[in-house]
C-alpha cells in the first residue's frame, strides 16, 4: 500500500493549545488586523509602494485560495511594491493568522457568503485607505471564485479582476473531476482519514503534485506546507461545483470597462494539474463574450475597439483580445505565485496594470 494511503497522524481535529509563530516577513511588508467582531480578526499584509511620489497604478486586495493565506502573496507583493504598485493580501478566516472558527465550524459551517463577508471587510478597509480609490482584485483558485462571486453580488467593485488558476463561474466540476485523476487514491484515502478537509494534502508529496511543477524542490515544498491550514471549508468548494455568478453582473461591477482597455486578466500555468489551460482559456472566452454583450447594450466601445495583441516568449504566452487579457506561464503549477516562475508571472500582472494607467 502506497504510503500516502496510510492515515496521517499530522491530520489535526483541534486547535493546538499554543498558537504556532508566525508566517516571517519581509522587511517591506507589514502585518495588521481588522477586528469585525469579538474575538474576530482578520489579517491583512500589507507592501505599499516603494516610490516616493504618488502611484498612478490602483491597488491590489490579493485573494487567496483553499489551504492558503496572505502568505502565499508575498513573493508577488514584494515585486509589485517596487514598481509602484500598492498591495493588501488577506488571509480569510480560519487562514494565516486571521481568527479560527474550530474544525466543524470552518468544515461544514462557512460557505461562500461568510467567506464573501471576509473579503467585504477588508475591501472597505482597503477604500478607506485609498482615499476611496477602487482596487484591482486578484483572486487564485478558490480565491478567484470568490473574487467572482463577491463582483457578481455586487458586494463590492473594483477597478479590474484578475484571476489565477481560479474556479471559473460557470462551475469547478471539472477542476474537481482533474484532482480525481490526477490521485486515483483520492476517495479511498479520505474514507481512511474519515472525510478529513485536508486529506488529498496529507503529504508533502501530494502537496509537490497538486500545487508545484515536477522541478520545483521537495524540500522547498516542506517549508511551505508547514504554513498551510490545519483544515479547510469543504462548503467553500462545494459552492462553486455548478454555476454560481453571472458574467454581465460581474463586469457591471468592474468600473473600468467601456475604455478600450482590458479590465480582465486570466492566468494560467501550463504545468497546473487542478486547473489546468483549457478551463482558463474557457473561462477568458465567457468573459469575451460577456463583454460583447455588455458593450452593445451599453452602446460603448466594443470588442473591436479594444486592443489586440499576442505574444509568444519561452516564458509565457499572452492574447490580449476581445476585453480580456489571458495568459499562460510557461511550466508553472497550480501555485504559480510561489513556483518556479514566479517572477515571470509577476511580470505579466504588471504589464495587465500598466496598461490600466
Amino acid at each position: 500500500m502506497p504510503l500516502s494511503l496510510i492515515p496521517s497522524p499530522s491530520l489535526r481535529w483541534s486547535l493546538p493549545s499554543s498558537p504556532r509563530p508566525s508566517y516571517p516577513l519581509p522587511p517591506s511588508i507589514t502585518r495588521s488586523f481588522i477586528s469585525y467582531a469579538p474575538h474576530q480578526k482578520l489579517e491583512i499584509l500589507i507592501a505599499a509602494s516603494t516610490y516616493t511620489s504618488p502611484s498612478s497604478h490602483p491597488p491590489i486586495i490579493f485573494i487567496h485560495g483553499g489551504f492558503g493565506g496572505a502568505f502565499v502573496w508575498i513573493e508577488w507583493m514584494t515585486f509589485l511594491q517596487q514598481h509602484g504598485v500598492t498591495c493588501y493580501a488577506i488571509s480569510l478566516r480560519g487562514h494565516g493568522e486571521s481568527w479560527n472558527p474550530g474544525f466543524w465550524r470552518m468544515t461544514w459551517g462557512t460557505g461562500l457568503a461568510a467567506l464573501a463577508q471576509d473579503v467585504c471587510c477588508v475591501w472597505n478597509e482597503v477604500v478607506k485607505r485609498e482615499g476611496g480609490r477602487l482596487p484591482i482584485l486578484v483572486g487564485h483558485s478558490s480565491g478567484g471564485g470568490l473574487a467572482q462571486y463577491v463582483l457578481s453580488e455586487g458586494l463590492v467593485r473594483a477597478e479590474a479582476l484578475v484571476l489565477c488558476g481560479a474556479i471559473p463561474g460557470f462551475g469547478g466540476l471539472g477542476v474537481h473531476w482533474k484532482w480525481f485523476k490526477l490521485d486515483p487514491w483520492f476517495l479511498f484515502r479520505e474514507y481512511l482519514h474519515l472525510m478529513h478537509p485536508r486529506s488529498p494534502l496529507s503529504s508533502t508529496a501530494l502537496v509537490h503534485q497538486a500545487f508545484f511543477s515536477p522541478g520545483f524542490p521537495r524540500s522547498k515544498v516542506a517549508q511551505w506546507q508547514h504554513w498551510m491550514p490545519e483544515w479547510e471549508s469543504l462548503r467553500w468548494p462545494l459552492g462553486m461545483m455548478r454555476p454560481f455568478v453571472s458574467f454581465p453582473r460581474i463586469l457591471e461591477n468592474i468600473t473600468g470597462l467601456g475604455k478600450r482597455v482590458s479590465h480582465v486578466c486570466i492566468m494560467a500555468g501550463s504545468e497546473d494539474k487542478l486547473v489546468g489551460v483549457k478551463i482558463p482559456q474557457r473561462l477568458a472566452n465567457v468573459f469575451r463574450d460577456a463583454v460583447k454583450a455588455s458593450t452593445e447594450t451599453k452602446k460603448t466601445d466594443g470588442p473591436a475597439d479594444f486592443a489586440t495583441e499576442e505574444n509568444e516568449t519561452h516564458e509565457y504566452h499572452a492574447d490580449l483580445s476581445h476585453g480580456v487579457h489571458f495568459v499562460v506561464v510557461k511550466g508553472a503549477g497550480h501555485h504559480f505565485q510561489n513556483d518556479l516562475q514566479q517572477e515571470t508571472g509577476a511580470r505579466q500582472l504588471l504589464a495587465f496594470i500598466r496598461r490600466l494607467s
